[in-house]
């Protein structure tokens, strides 16, 4: 009967306009009632295996008995009745999207994408939306687990957070194919997650925190083979491209990146440099210009020190050649020891604060030469010498034993004046000697009597200027080579540093706010305040910097006001002209 309309009109008009008419009522009649039934008595994952199931028999059935011009026509009754109408009461069932997600049911999932691809956009996007609220949520009790348990969570959110990336993007790519959708959708999940605080503590300065361990000697990285170690980073790398505030991640990178270059805690300059890359690839070379500068220093150190030892060794040689009889100044190689420097471009490293302590005579003497040879090599720039972070190796003889200590710069001076007294000094005294402040003068000295027992403090308990310090005629140890720890970091300390980070952050976004301002007055030269607001945002936002809270643009305007870049204009509402 189908063959004798469709014979009756090459056209089809007859075949369309009569039988192809009833075919598709009648079919939408009858999925309509089967829809209906269905979802009475199944699950979602059962209904969407038996919904995919009478697709494919419709399919077929079409193929048999009707004309090809009618199959996408059917297919498309059957996709609206059994899905497309009735779509958010099966996603958002009990058994529906969100239980699928948590008992991470791979197939079913699949099997839901390829039933509304076809469906069009806007049926992906109710999808979507329900993948982006499980992350949100998912990612949400992370954070919340994380302030309810107190303490130091960074490791933990961390660990946590890419656990569930991984497991988001495998589905990302894995049921829904790698759907430029279901990208957004984990992207924006992930933007509202991790630019969220725990406590004052934001994401990224977690993330640094974990980059830290697995980058420095005997942390995280530590049984870990390569492979292991550089998808951890690449995993790191990806979650820190959510971060909204980027700068603030940078800053406390770079100092803990100068941490592990100062104080040889580098596991591996190769995977430094591989970490570097991958930022700047991110968020460009302005970005990482300070922290490649870094690297360029530490790598720049060796060849320095080396050509100063030579040209320090030939000179003495010749001054001795010159003038045998003469009594020349005594220098750290006179005494069989060896000197190296570490040249830190200002701009690159993290500032540091002068503290002064007066230095043994052979290191004096030492740092003069270097101070010329620089300025011969190099020309008049200006050096200024940070010795707390200066890295010494003493020899000391206890109980008929040589042992080795590395210590730092401050810890070095106590102990060579110290070695004057073998009877023991008064805290007051030792201190009139180093010239060290106080509290300078105590942080050394809870490392080398209490962490390790080097020296001896009588009376044993508090801290008086008038207690006694002495070499420790009880010290020993299973090992020759021992490195003292640098400080003991007390809680007010630390946070008064992380402070000092944070409000580095904050000096730093006003100058770019305001350097902001001003191109985008220079360009425009007249200008209303909420077309102001918004380009700077966008202009910030392009380079990865941060992401500008309205307010502080208001304050960089006031300020740029008061000292003349720009004032109102009258001539337009609520807006500004740019003064050149």
């Amino acid at each position: 009967a189908i063959q004798v309309y469709i014979a009756m009109d090459s056209n089809l008009n007859v075949y369309r306009n009569t039988l192809e008419i009833l075919i598709l009522r009648d079919t939408s009649n009858w999925y309509t009632s089967r829809c209906n039934q269905q979802l009475n008595s199944l699950d979602c994952p059962e209904y969407l295996l038996q919904t995919e199931a009478d697709i494919a028999a419709e399919s077929q059935r079409i193929s048999d008995l009707f004309h090809p011009s009618s199959r996408d026509k059917l297919l498309d009754v059957v996709r609206e009745c059994m899905l497309i109408k009735r779509q958010q009461e099966i996603l958002r069932r009990p058994t529906g999207v969100l239980k699928l997600l948590q008992l991470a049911q791979i197939d079913a999932l699949a099997r839901l994408y390829n039933l509304y691809a076809p469906c069009g956009h806007a049926s992906l996007v109710n999808i979507c939306d329900i993948v982006r609220e499980y992350i949100s949520n998912k990612g949400s009790d992370i954070l919340a687990q994380a302030r309810e348990a107190g303490g130091n969570q960074g490791e933990a959110v961390v660990k946590s957070l890419l656990g569930l990336h991984e497991r988001c993007y495998k589905l990302v790519e894995g049921p829904f194919q790698g759907s430029p959708l279901f990208h957004k959708a984990l992207k924006e999940a992930f933007e509202n997650v991790v630019n969220h605080r725990v406590r004052d503590v934001s994401i990224g300065e977690m993330l640094a925190e974990r980059m830290h361990n697995l980058l420095k000697k005997g942390g995280a990285s530590k049984g870990l083979t390569p492979q292991q170690l550089q998808k951890e980073l690449n995993a790191l790398i990806a979650l820190f491209l959510y971060v909204a505030d980027k700068d603030q991640f940078a800053e406390f990178y770079r100092n803990d990146l100068a941490m592990r270059l100062l104080h040889n805690r580098t596991a591996s300059m190769d995977t430094e440099r591989i970490v570097i890359g991958k930022l700047k690839f991110s968020c460009g070379a302005q970005y990482t210009s300070k922290i490649e500068g870094m690297i360029t220093d530490a790598k720049n150190a060796a060849e320095v020190s080396e050509r100063f030892n030579k040209w320090m060794r030939k000179r003495r040689h010749q001054q001795r050649i010159a003038t045998p009889n003469e009594k020349h100044q005594q220098l750290i190689y006179d005494q069989g020891g060896d000197f190296s420097v570490r040249i830190l471009t200002s701009g690159f490293w993290p500032s540091q604060p002068e503290e002064h302590v007066r230095l043994p005579k052979t290191v004096t003497a030492t740092l003069a030469e270097f101070e010329k040879y620089y300025e011969k090599s190099f020309g008049k720039r200006r050096l200024k010498w940070i010795h707390s972070l200066a890295s010494v190796t003493i020899e000391g003889n206890f109980r008929n034993r040589s042992y080795e200590f590395s210590v730092n710069g401050f810890q070095a001076c106590v102990l060579i004046a110290i070695n004057q007294h073998p009877n023991g000094v008064s805290i007051l005294e030792l201190t009139k000697q180093t010239l060290l402040p106080p509290a300078v003068m105590k942080r050394v000295l809870l490392c080398l009597v209490l962490k390790s027992k080097l020296l001896s403090k009588k009376p044993a308990k508090d801290y008086r200027v008038t207690d006694i310090i002495a070499p420790n005629p009880n010290f020993s140890s299973s090992q020759r080579r021992l490195r003292i720890p640098s400080h003991i970091i007390a809680k007010d300390s630390k946070t008064k540093s992380r402070k000092a980070m944070i409000d580095a952050v904050s000096e730093d976004r006003k100058g770019a706010l305001e350097s902001a301002i001003v191109r985008v007055l220079k360009i425009r030269k007249k200008i209303k305040h909420r077309d102001l607001i918004q380009q700077v945002t966008s202009l910030i936002a392009t380079r990865n910097q941060f992401r500008p809270d309205p307010r502080q643009i208001k304050q960089s305007i006031e300020s740029l006001m008061s000292r003349e870049y720009l004032e109102r204009d009258t001539s337009i509402e609520d807006g500004y002209r740019y003064l050149a």
